[in-house]
């Protein structure tokens, strides 16, 4: 463990950065250059929420061109803009524009005798844009017509959450309901994924006339109007934008007066600006949480808050599993070999260290506050970390360790030497590492290596011969993630997700099932099964569910993570006292 303990618990540049911040605060606020404007009533008789974020978006979701949204559009789009639905706090689905989910109970999902399949969507009354014009059906139907006009945005791949590509047509047949037919049954069509609105009254026009300016348009820049609790007053680029309360929201007036959101590209910055009091929230940004942790004990005791919550990314390694690439040869495609591997790695070790014990260890892709885990649970295989059992079953397979520790595998004589690809961060660099050691400790001699931009294309990481840590969201993998057709391949020019290339026709069964049951009870056994063959067959290992935080300043109240580490759907209900 030298290599851990010489990076240490938590990053060693933090500490002094943390120190200097005692004398920062004391001296004078450490701000960025952008002020606040004037009121037009004093600042202390509004509520003002100030949230500081890494990156700033290009646009409001800008379609066509090269103005696609990027970085930080969870926390500005859900400021201003409400879908069809929205993640709950769980990582669950509720209603939003829509009154309820589609279901089979109401009759508003039906699955037709062709095979393909319709979705229903009553949508709510009442409902207006920020400029005070009503929404309706068409709204919905205008960006559907729009995001699937081939000319402006290339039809989206399979996979992932809402499949549209799968969403053959839609129509609008009264103000309030909007359906979707699709092409095959989808088991989350009824998620909404995907599906909102643009203001066809506003972009309409511009559409039939040239298409092509959409993307252009200052509509999707400093003149956007949305359905969220809050309208955009102002955007300084590289710096922040300003929001007001919209009085008219559809689910009562919001609590805050105004929202700010500045830019601030430094996380050391945007942890000092929250010290100082320059911010009031710091939502969650992908990577290292290591500073949230000092900043919660430093304010231990102050009414001041960092909220930790267990997120749907899933830390997991993923393994080469076609002989052909995968090194050792006769090392990660054997069954039992993966099985002492995943029982080597100490996963409560890694939760301690890389979460300090407040996410858990994972033994499958099913979270704690996942809904179905309760009816699966009993059906998981278990690995408890064990490196005796380990170590016997390595001898099994015929590999023992040679004179120097590391294990010779007997028949073939070749040595278990292999590397491990990380994401970029010390975050992923250190657990590599933590698991290089355990792994060393029963004869595994293992490099740990960030991946760069040439080995991050996609035919070197399917072809790359060893593992690699990986965190994709937990649904992948009863949504096809390890189905044998997503496999890369030169044939298909590298694209699939499936990019350890696990093949079992028993699991594809399971999920060409599951991608066409609706009835939940038939899921829940169609789980069951899929837990038995993949987990059974160590597919995966599973290691541990990310965590996403929160630094509140005291008085704050409101901000929660969903699902995926966005803190703003919310933030209607959003108050400061």
């Amino acid at each position: 463990m030298q290599n851990v303990q010489d990076l240490g618990l938590i990053s060693a540049a933090l500490r002094p950065l943390l120190a200097l911040l005692v004398v920062a605060t004391a001296c004078g606020p450490v701000e960025s250059p952008t002020t606040r404007p004037a009121e037009s009533v004093p600042t202390s008789a509004l509520k003002i929420v100030t949230i500081g974020t890494i990156t700033e978006p290009n646009s409001f979701g800008a379609i066509g061109g090269e103005s696609q949204i990027a970085g930080a559009h969870g926390t500005v789009t859900h400021i201003v803009e409400d879908g069809v639905t929205a993640r709950t706090e769980g990582g669950g689905t509720e209603p939003r524009l829509a009154t309820q989910l589609p279901s089979t109970e109401s009759g508003t999902w039906t699955i037709n005798p062709d095979g393909t399949m319709d979705t229903v969507w009553r949508l709510r009354s009442g409902v207006k844009w920020h400029d005070g014009t009503p929404f309706t059906s068409a709204d919905v139907l205008f960006r559907f017509t729009v995001e699937g006009d081939t000319e402006l945005v290339p039809r989206r791949m399979g996979g992932g959450r809402g499949r549209p590509d799968l969403m053959q047509s839609a129509s609008a047949p009264d103000p309030l309901t909007f359906v979707v037919r699709w092409s095959q049954v989808y088991v989350r069509a009824n998620e909404g994924d995907y599906l909102g609105a643009l203001p066809r009254h506003l972009l309409n026009d511009l559409y039939v006339d040239d298409k092509h300016a959409l993307a252009r348009s200052p509509y999707f820049f400093d003149d956007y109007v949305g359905l969220g609790a809050f309208k955009l007053d102002r955007w300084e680029r590289g710096s922040h934008m300003e929001f007001s309360r919209f009085d008219d929201y559809y689910l009562g007036r919001p609590l805050l007066d105004r929202v700010i959101v500045k830019f601030i590209p430094d996380s050391n910055t945007l942890i000092a600006n929250i010290l100082a009091g320059n911010v009031d929230v710091v939502v969650p940004e992908e990577g290292d949480i290591d500073a949230a942790f000092e900043v919660r004990q430093r304010w231990e005791g102050t009414g001041n808050q960092v909220r930790f919550d267990i997120i749907d990314g899933l830390e997991q390694i993923q393994m080469q599993h076609q002989p052909q690439y995968s090194r050792p040869l006769y090392g990660f495609t054997d069954r039992k070999v993966r099985q002492a591997l995943y029982q080597a790695v100490d996963r409560q070790a890694l939760v301690e260290l890389m979460t300090q014990g407040v996410s858990t260890p994972a033994d499958s892709w099913y979270k704690p506050t996942d809904p179905v885990r309760k009816d699966v649970e009993g059906y998981i295989p278990q690995f408890p970390y064990d490196p005796a059992a380990a170590v016997r079953l390595l001898e099994e397979q015929g590999w023992v360790r040679g004179g120097d520790g590391v294990l010779v595998h007997r028949p073939s004589g070749e040595r278990f030497e292999t590397e491990m690809t990380v994401r970029r961060g010390a975050a992923p660099l250190r657990m590599g590492l933590v698991i290089s050691d355990q792994w060393k400790a029963i004869g595994v001699s293992m490099d740990v290596t960030p991946l760069t931009p040439a080995t991050s294309l996609p035919e070197a990481f399917a072809t790359q011969p060893g593992p690699s840590l990986i965190s994709p969201s937990g649904y992948n993998f009863y949504d096809r993630r390890l189905w044998s057709a997503g496999i890369p391949t030169a044939q298909n020019r590298w694209v699939g997700n499936n990019r350890g290339a696990y093949n079992n026709p028993n699991v594809d069964a399971i999920l060409d099932k599951l991608a066409v049951t609706i009835d939940e009870r038939e899921r829940i056994n169609l789980h069951r099964e899929l837990l038995r063959e993949q987990m059974g067959d160590i597919a995966l290992m599973p290691l541990y569910w990310q965590v996403s935080s929160i630094l509140m300043l005291k008085g704050v109240t409101g901000p929660k993570n969903h699902g995926s580490g966005e803190a703003t759907p919310n933030i209607y209900q959003w108050d400061k006292r």
